[in-house]
């Protein structure tokens, strides 16, 4: 049985690791679903930027051009989910 979706729930450091990384415009061939239970997601999708608080659930669509999520402490409880379509 192929894998459908892979689930990623990111820790505080992961969080800062990706903050402190190159976040240039790029695409997926993929869709992302990402959940965020507390705290704020920032977002720049198809060159332009949205700002929520969590709770909030954000679906990117495959090869949309974005940037890394950029996800807001003080508290964070974020899951990142990879859709990948089996055909």
């Amino acid at each position: 049985m192929n894998q459908v979706f892979k689930i990623f729930a990111l820790t505080e450091k992961e969080v800062h690791q990706i903050a402190a990384s190159p976040n240039e415009p790029h695409n997926h061939d993929y869709e992302e679903l990402i959940v965020v239970v507390e705290g704020k997601l920032e977002h720049f999708i198809d060159f332009k930027s949205s700002s929520f608080d969590g709770p909030v659930v954000s679906f990117v669509t495959k090869n949309a051009i974005m940037k890394n999520a950029e996800i807001k402490l003080p508290l964070l409880l974020a899951l990142i989910i990879t859709l990948m379509v089996v055909i």
